[in-house]
């Protein structure tokens, strides 16, 4: 679905390109600042229903002392949070069963839900030209598609955008569950990690829609050292501030 929605935007911000008479660059980066500010916006609806959900086991969560808080932020290890049995002394803070099946059942039901409506409303290429466009171009096999793949990848400009592509996946990763687990679970508990990513989801989306404008005037050169910049100053705040017992959250 993630190529399918790359290849949809890309060509649709095409059409409209040649419609307008314009450059099609700017027109795909619009195209895509505007799904991703619609995109993040399921940190904000779906941690809503999250924190919702959860708020109902935050008179279970155990209070952490000053002791205990000093393995969390960038101290977080799992193995330190087991006894000489190897249990875990962190289930106090773990959701209930019933909230773990009831919000697997609300985002189900999303997702069913999402599929439906893009099988009803999302217009297909072919209204856009897609089979004018493709009407006299050669059928590649599997095979012709996997090698044409590699021979891409001796790009200079695609080999640039790779390791850009892996650090972005692994750092979701690491934002997904470690700092998760880490900076929010560990150490003010797990009901507070909807709100925590309700900001980040609110953030996200205006950044979004924002720089899919922004790059037209000034270019994406300035966009991206800003996101680096960005992006070390929030690393470095990770391996220098510790959570206190005095900065937990009500």
């Amino acid at each position: 679905m993630w190529s399918a929605k790359c290849t949809y935007l890309t060509q649709v911000a095409n059409r409209m390109a040649i419609i307008n008479k314009e450059s099609s660059e700017p027109w795909v980066v619009k195209f895509f600042g505007i799904f991703f500010f619609f995109f993040q916006c399921n940190s904000i609806i779906g941690n809503i229903i999250s924190t919702a959900v959860l708020s109902n086991d935050e008179d279970a969560t155990s209070e952490i002392t000053a002791e205990e808080i000093l393995k969390c932020g960038a101290n977080y290890c799992p193995d330190d949070l087991s006894d000489d049995s190897g249990n875990s002394t962190d289930d106090d803070n773990s959701p209930s069963t019933g909230s773990l099946y009831t919000l697997a059942g609300i985002y189900l039901g999303c997702s069913l839900c999402a599929a439906l409506f893009l099988t009803i409303f999302l217009d297909p290429l072919s209204r856009f030209g897609e089979n004018e466009r493709s009407a006299g171009q050669e059928n590649m096999s599997g095979l012709q598609l996997l090698t044409a793949t590699f021979k891409h990848m001796k790009n200079k400009k695609q080999m640039f955008i790779i390791p850009l592509t892996m650090w972005s996946g692994i750092e979701q990763g690491f934002f997904g569950a470690d700092f998760t687990a880490g900076f929010v679970t560990c150490a003010y508990g797990v009901h507070i990690v909807g709100r925590v990513l309700i900001c980040y989801g609110v953030f996200d989306a205006i950044s979004s829609v924002s720089f899919g404008y922004l790059v037209k005037y000034v270019g994406r050169v300035p966009i991206f050292l800003l996101g680096a910049s960005i992006n070390m100053s929030v690393l470095v705040a990770l391996f220098t501030w510790q959570p206190t017992t005095d900065s937990q959250i009500g």
